[in-house]
């Protein structure tokens, strides 16, 4: 069954396009429409992640869906352009009123259910909603986001935890007999691995050959080791720790990250009383492990006080060990089960 769209006098496939010839090399359609079909049997070729084959004009992982909007945002044209736009209003009412979670008012809902095969097999990869943003070689950067939420409280109330209303960003929840792996999970993506030639000399690392060091150069191998290192210039990077001299080009190897923060949180009103707060059970509150260079570093912050610890509350030196807390007016100092009374002079 072909899929077409367009005029009825020059209707086009949904897999009409051609790979971009520079930047990315990104497939990009050229029939533009809404395809809908009883069937799975709507052929598209992602913008993104498009399979290339040497010789081959399409891409190789053609994706199949009952329902496709293809088309095109034009920065030519001011006006806002979106393949989808839903317009909803949750409007009170009694039932509402009595009682706040019985009436839910949603202006997209998904409902996804995986389960085995006839013969038990493992259900496939599934995601409840997926969003996979490109972005194509540009000569001058500019604003991507691969999603936007926008809280906009004209309530007449304000929302602090505790109070006779709920107004979140983003709301985790659900039902289960399980543990799941994690309420938000980053595996980390896939970065281009680099090679230089370089030499190392007083713990600076100059490039010989190969391409230029940049901001987001952070770790680099030398003789199968990793260090890590600050940008200087596309020529010259230094250790964060000692890197021992080498005195002829040797080869190296290095990936950017990517992203620069994990998580960044940014601007003077964006809370009020925590950044971030944690009220559960979990053993750790934060655990840090991995191959971090500093584990707290609150030097760039005007705050008064680095760290607050309650009465009783032991900071540990050496696993819990070698503890340091404050009882009963007085600060101790415990090692190996012996305690003692710390004497400031």
């Amino acid at each position: 069954m072909t899929i077409t769209t367009g005029s009825p006098s020059a209707p086009c496939l949904s897999t009409a396009g051609a790979f971009d010839p520079v930047g990315s090399g990104a497939w990009e359609p050229t029939c533009f429409g809404a395809f809908l079909s009883a069937n799975m049997v709507i052929k598209v070729y992602p913008t993104r992640g498009a399979g290339r084959e040497a010789g081959n004009p399409v891409p190789t992982n053609p994706q199949y869906t009952r329902s496709l909007i293809q088309g095109q945002g034009n920065g030519a044209v001011e006006k806002e352009a979106s393949g989808q736009f839903i317009n909803w209003e949750c409007v009170g009412g009694a039932v509402s009123a009595a009682k706040l979670d019985s009436t839910n008012c949603t202006g997209q809902l998904i409902s996804v259910r995986t389960r085995p095969g006839l013969n038990g097999e493992k259900p496939p990869t599934s995601w409840g909603f997926n969003v996979d943003v490109a972005m194509s070689q540009t000569p001058t950067p500019g604003q991507v986001h691969v999603g936007e939420l926008d809280l906009n409280n004209y309530t007449g109330w304000d929302c602090y935890a505790g109070s006779n209303c709920l107004t979140t960003g983003m709301f985790l929840n659900g039902i289960g007999s399980f543990t799941n792996t994690a309420w938000i999970y980053s595996g980390g993506g896939t970065t281009e691995r680099r090679g230089n030639t370089v030499t190392v000399a007083n713990n600076t690392v100059t490039r010989v050959s190969g391409p230029a060091f940049r901001q987001s150069t952070y770790r680099i191998k030398i003789n199968n080791v990793f260090y890590r290192v600050a940008y200087v210039n596309g020529n010259t990077l230094i250790g964060h720790v000692a890197i021992p001299a080498v005195s002829t080009a040797t080869a190296a190897t290095w990936q950017n990250a990517m992203v620069a923060y994990g998580v960044l949180f940014q601007g003077e009103n964006m809370a009020s009383e925590s950044d971030l707060a944690l009220n559960t059970s979990a053993y750790n509150a934060v655990r840090v492990a991995g191959n971090h260079h500093v584990g707290l570093d609150t030097t760039g912050d005007t705050l008064s006080f680095a760290a607050t610890v309650g009465a009783g509350q032991k900071v540990c030196l050496n696993g819990f060990d070698a503890c340091l807390y404050f009882s009963k007016g007085t600060l101790k100092f415990s090692n190996g089960g012996v305690e003692k009374t710390v004497t400031l002079q």
